[in-house]
């Protein structure tokens, strides 16, 4: 039995539809920011934000797969309009850019059983995303399921993502752990399971309504799970193998 299993989030514990490109979004959310003294037509504030993240993805040289952090996009925003904001005030503001482009969110079945069967066999559970650690502690806290996790890494802070090699490092030398001690647990062969690969990390794939149409033979992991109505049972039989 591995003592580490990493977890990819989206896709393989909760079950989540987001939609940043629909009219709505950014006409409500153009509403959040008008409220704190930022005034921007919603056509003209997707463009903008879309430039900056633009901008910020491309000064980043140590990664070939970039990644940036919305809450420092929506700072430069205010700041180039010369419209204070206190931090506080900027994780609010991140939050309601995540809640109103959310369609909705949900574990999927039987995952807190498992979380629960796998603390109780000692095992360190941690989680690998690639996300917005501003998005994500909050969800997992309305899901009930953050106390189980010993550690979060997301790819936002560190301007990498899966399947960086490198982030996966990132969790192994600061948790103290090697490769050989960890299993990773994914939905995306091409983000989870080939970022293991290359680490020489063992792997499980779970075939979930957001994995690429893909045929489970060809995805090159240790472990392999189709899609099933309990997620959470099917990861449970090979975690405590």
């Amino acid at each position: 039995m591995f003592k580490n299993i990493i977890f990819d989030l989206y896709g393989t514990l909760v079950d989540i539809r987001t939609d940043e490109q629909k009219p709505e979004f950014w006409q409500a959310f153009s509403g959040v920011l008008q409220q704190e003294g930022l005034s921007y037509n919603p056509v003209e504030l997707q463009k903008r934000y879309l430039s900056l993240v633009q901008k910020a993805l491309a000064r980043i040289t140590h990664s070939p797969y970039p990644d940036t952090r919305v809450y420092l996009v929506l700072e430069t925003l205010f700041h180039q309009h010369s419209v204070s904001v206190t931090p506080e005030k900027l994780l609010w503001i991140t939050q309601q850019f995540r809640k109103l482009s959310t369609e909705y969110i949900r574990l999927y079945q039987g995952i807190p059983e498992m979380l629960q069967k796998l603390k109780e066999h000692g095992l360190k559970l941690y989680i690998l995303s690639n996300g917005q650690r501003e998005f994500s502690e909050g969800e997992l806290r309305e899901l009930g399921i953050y106390e189980y996790f010993d550690g979060f890494y997301f790819s936002a802070d560190y301007e990498m993502s899966k399947p960086d090699p490198q982030f996966y490092r990132v969790l192994l030398e600061r948790e103290h752990i090697t490769p050989s001690e960890c299993l990773m647990v994914g939905n995306d062969h091409t983000t989870d399971i080939a970022g293991a690969n290359a680490i020489g990390m063992a792997s499980v794939y779970i075939q979930s309504n957001h994995s690429h149409e893909v045929s489970l033979e060809s995805v090159p992991s240790t472990y392999k799970v189709a899609q099933t109505q309990n997620q959470g049972r099917a990861l449970e039989s090979i975690l405590l193998k």
